[in-house]
């Protein structure tokens, strides 16, 4: 419940994936390349697999509507978010017997 209240939107931003690249060798070798031009957001990358027909969304959900509440907030206000978000829910953690706890 915590997380789909308040990380959905900071999942939507995340920091970039740095998608990786096999190559074979000529002996037959695989090695694994992380290549700049490959570094894409996960919603990017998600907008990309769906294109070629490798992904699917869930129903009622579409690339326009996520698209929509990733450019809501910045990278910086989701991660502060985020941090806010974590330590109110630490503190609940740490809050002694018998205190009534509740996110606020």
């Amino acid at each position: 419940m915590f997380y789909q209240e308040v990380f959905k939107s900071v999942a939507e931003s995340a920091p970039p994936l740095h998608v990786r690249q096999r190559d074979r060798q000529p002996k037959g070798k695989v090695v694994k390349r992380y290549r700049h031009a490959d570094v894409k957001t996960p919603l990017a990358a998600l907008n990309e697999l769906c294109g070629k027909g490798l992904a699917r969304l869930k129903e009622g959900v579409t690339l326009a509507a996520l698209q929509a509440i990733a450019q809501t907030q910045t990278d910086l206000a989701a991660a502060q978010e985020m941090q806010r978000a974590k330590a109110e829910l630490f503190r609940l953690f740490n809050a002694p017997r018998g205190q009534p706890t509740k996110l606020v």
